[in-house]
């Protein structure tokens, strides 16, 4: 089901790998991808075991991996000869994502500044960090980054954690928003394959640019739109 309230958005209701084959090829600037991590109490440090998202379920590294794959080339089609993407991930699911088919250019550091701290029990350093790959589709393309002489890019973001209710994951709308502001240009198409409540909608809608959020959750498509709602566009095509 597509819905959306907000005029240049495009909310798809739908597990991505179906939905990404229905886009045009080639027609995406830039992809934020928040995939889930796949990291659980009940699957120990390595995070597996039956961990389960939503209707998606991976007993191993390799479910996983292939499952990362999968979404990654599906995402490779879709996106312009000279488009990026920004992939978070976690310091467990890093190693599983195929980034050697992608011309890496940056590791962008998330440094939470309110981080919760492990229990002594765990016995290991207290992760206050998320990162993000800032990944080009192709070595030989120039990609659009904007920057100047005082408006410098920096790889760390020091931000606190969001305190949203409604989603347990949601990433801070000023990071989302320089990614988006430094990788695209006016009326660029985002997409983002995994939507949650919104923010990468949110940010583009504010910013003048296109996008189209995939969700498999029917109830955060509900949750994006709701917030969409409150967001000034500067888009008038």
């Amino acid at each position: 089901m597509t819905q959306s309230t907000a005029k240049y958005i495009t909310l798809i209701t739908g597990n991505c790998l179906d939905i990404l084959p229905t886009i045009q090829e080639k027609s995406i600037s830039l992809i934020i991808a928040d995939p889930p991590y796949n990291v659980s109490k009940a699957g120990g440090r390595n995070g597996f075991r039956g961990k389960k998202f939503v209707d998606m379920t991976w007993d191993t590294v390799e479910d996983y991996s292939e499952f990362s794959d999968t979404w990654m080339e599906a995402c490779r089609r879709v996106l312009k000869d000279n488009g990026t993407m920004y992939i978070w991930a976690y310091y467990r699911s890093i190693p599983l994502l195929p980034i050697h088919k992608w011309y890496p250019l940056n590791l962008i550091v998330w440094k939470k500044t309110n981080a919760f701290p492990t229990t002594m029990q765990n016995s290991i350093w207290s992760p206050s960090c998320e990162f993000a790959y800032f990944l080009r589709k192709n070595p030989g393309k120039g990609h659009t980054f904007h920057i100047g002489k005082e408006d410098f890019a920096r790889d760390v973001f020091e931000q606190p954690v969001v305190n949203y209710p409604y989603h347990p994951t949601r990433k801070p709308i000023s990071i989302i928003s320089e990614m988006i502001r430094r990788s695209t240009n006016l009326g660029d198409t985002v997409l983002d394959p995994f939507l949650g409540s919104g923010t990468t909608a949110e940010a583009s809608l504010s910013l003048g640019r296109k996008c189209i959020g995939i969700d498999i959750n029917p109830e955060y498509i509900e949750l994006a739109n709701r917030n969409l709602e409150s967001v000034p566009t500067r888009l008038e095509i």
